[in-house]
């Protein structure tokens, strides 16, 4: 039996809860050090070169990261879940915490973060829509980018009043929001393939019982 279908409010579950997700990975967790910084420069906590440091080292995680992704074996949904919980994390730890090295380790953790959530959503996503009968709302799930970095742009800058500590803390606590909101959507689609895995693991159970039943038997003659 096929799994797809026309599932119009389905899809859309999908798409948006993608699209939140690479706003909160790629919008917040990457380009909101953009506007971040030059806060940061002139409040004196970096100078340009650090700055520089800090964006090539969000660059490194993000290649890492990306290339690590064909070697993980766990399911998109969950590793969506977990890289949007440490993205937001990240988020508050440049907020919170102080000095270039914590700061340089934060960014590139946030870039591999960033590369997880975008490769694992996609594919999670993408799967949803074909078995949704949706495939053309792909288009949705990648306009999350865009909306994240136009949102740090436009909050960077208001926030900027309050200073980079606030600035920082206040995209953590938006990514939370954000996660909140779509987290129980990455559950979707979950009970369809678990069905037909419980009839193929049913059906290959009974053609085993049958063969063992059929099987011929030997006996010693005396």
């Amino acid at each position: 039996m096929s799994l797809t279908g026309y599932d119009r409010r389905g899809a859309w579950r999908a798409a948006l809860a993608c699209m939140a997700a690479l706003a909160v990975a790629m919008g917040l967790g990457r380009f909101a050090f953009t506007p971040m910084l030059p806060i940061m420069l002139h409040e004196g906590k970096l100078d340009l070169q650090a700055g520089g440091v800090l964006a090539s080292l969000n660059y490194l995680g993000y290649f890492l990261g990306a290339l690590s992704c064909a070697a993980i074996r766990v399911k998109p949904a969950s590793m969506v879940r977990g890289g949007l919980l440490a993205t937001a994390a990240l988020l508050l730890g440049m907020g919170l915490l102080h000095g270039f090295t914590v700061w340089g380790a934060l960014r590139t953790a946030a870039g591999v973060m960033s590369a997880w959530t975008f490769v694992f959503a996609s594919g999670w996503g993408l799967r949803r829509l074909a078995e949704t009968g949706a495939p053309a709302l792909a288009g949705v799930i990648y306009t999350g980018p865009g909306i994240g970095i136009a949102a740090t742009g436009l909050l960077g800058g208001a926030v900027g009043r309050w200073g980079s500590n606030a600035g920082w803390v206040g995209f953590g606590l938006l990514s939370l929001v954000l996660i909140a909101v779509v987290w129980r959507i990455f559950n979707d689609g979950e009970s369809a393939h678990a069905a037909p895995q419980a009839r193929r693991a049913g059906r290959g159970k009974r053609r085993a019982m049958r063969s063992s039943s059929t099987a011929p038997t030997t006996s010693d003659g005396g």
